[in-house]
């Protein structure tokens, strides 16, 4: 039986306190919040009214227009996420 490591060469966040580990990890630390009323759809019929979201979100801002066109939003920050993360690791 092999065992396997894992090695971690970089870094990626795409989250509502920021897009870099530094900027996410300060303000967790000052204990800043990124809960407020929901931009990018209508919570009016949620029972809570409150979310989480990246503000002002631009995919383009990291990467191609090819790469961001078949992705919904969802697929779009995760991929954002993973293009930081290797850039992290040169």
């Amino acid at each position: 039986m092999s065992r396997r490591g894992v090695v971690i060469t970089g870094m990626g966040v795409v989250c509502p306190l920021g897009d870099r580990p530094d900027a996410v990890f300060e303000a967790m630390c000052e204990g800043r919040t990124a809960f407020a009323p929901p931009t990018v759809f209508d919570a009016a019929a949620l029972p809570g009214h409150v979310a989480a979201e990246v503000p002002q979100f631009a995919p383009e801002k990291y990467l191609r227009a090819g790469n961001i066109r078949p992705l919904d939003r969802t697929g779009r920050l995760a991929l954002v996420g993973v293009e930081l993360a290797l850039a992290d690791a040169e």
